[in-house]
């Protein structure tokens, strides 16, 4: 009989490409973050390179959905926010944002009752500095209208997400900054809670208070 649903029928029909390196380079992702309806990871052998996936069917990878930033050092970080996602570099960061692709006609047996399968996402990539990147991606976060972070010079920076001008916030705290190890440092991880901004480093926790989303008044504490 005419059949209306293939699995009904006992049917499946599968339909693949081969991608060099393509399983290689997606199970190797050392970071990800979320922008809208995607997510964007990276990490694989191709180090600097990004990939986007839907994430109502995040198995399905178009094989175009991907962006190589910069030169060949990878990228330590990425971070979501309103706008694209920010990618830190040791020595750079990058503002990406994803122009989804369509969805792909599913009238075919190539594709299941409920799966939607969508053309390849294309990318906007902007480098908005040269020199003030980060080596631990589990120190940045997103505190009022800015991204703040702990620097591969072991200095703490915001990042205004409307003009990208980066200030420096830790001065006051530089001192002991230096004093920390560089195997310290990659251990570190970060939390935001209100108006605080914690990193744990060993047995210690450097905090951040700010009072309005600018960061333009902050005090810190060793603790």
């Amino acid at each position: 009989p005419l059949m209306n649903k293939y699995h009904e029928n006992n049917i499946c029909v599968t339909a693949a490409k081969a991608v060099k390196n393509g399983f290689e380079n997606a199970v190797s992702s050392t970071c990800c973050a979320l922008s809208g309806s995607r997510l964007i990871f990276s990490g694989g052998e191709d180090k600097g390179r990004i990939f986007s996936v839907h994430t109502d069917n995040p198995l399905y990878f178009p094989c175009d959905s991907t962006y190589k930033i910069g030169g060949e050092d990878g990228i330590n970080a990425l971070l979501g926010y309103k706008n694209g996602v920010l990618a830190f570099k040791e020595n750079e960061i990058y503002t990406l944002s994803v122009r989804n692709g369509t969805a792909k006609n599913t009238n075919s047996l190539l594709a299941d009752d409920d799966s939607v399968f969508y053309n390849s996402d294309s990318f906007t990539v902007k480098k908005v500095n040269g020199d003030k990147g980060l080596k631990n991606k589990y120190s940045c976060m997103i505190c009022g209208n800015k991204a703040v972070w702990l620097g591969s010079d072991k200095a703490f920076y915001s990042l205004n997400l409307n003009s990208f001008e980066i200030t420096k916030l830790s001065n006051e705290i530089e001192e002991y900054l230096n004093s920390i190890s560089d195997y310290e440092i990659q251990k570190a991880f970060a939390v935001q809670n209100e108006n605080r901004y914690y990193l744990f480093i060993g047995k210690k926790a450097v905090i951040m208070e700010f009072r309005d989303g600018n960061l333009s008044d902050c005090a810190w504490y060793i603790w």
